[in-house]
């Protein structure tokens, strides 16, 4: 699985990757509490560009 950074100026690292049907988009935290989420966009066509669902 091949991970694309989305740029985020949060506090936390978000990849998505390209799977069937839409992404994988993961959220990890720089800091040292350790939180992690991973979540799945569907967009079968992968039009998606990592920015805003609606623009």
């Amino acid at each position: 699985m091949k991970w694309e950074p989305i740029d985020s100026s949060g506090s936390c690292n978000i990849d998505r990757a390209k799977v069937p049907g839409g992404w994988l988009v993961r959220m990890i935290s720089r800091g040292h509490n350790g939180e992690s989420g991973l979540a799945f966009v569907p967009d079968p066509q992968h039009t998606w560009d990592g920015k805003s669902v609606n623009g």
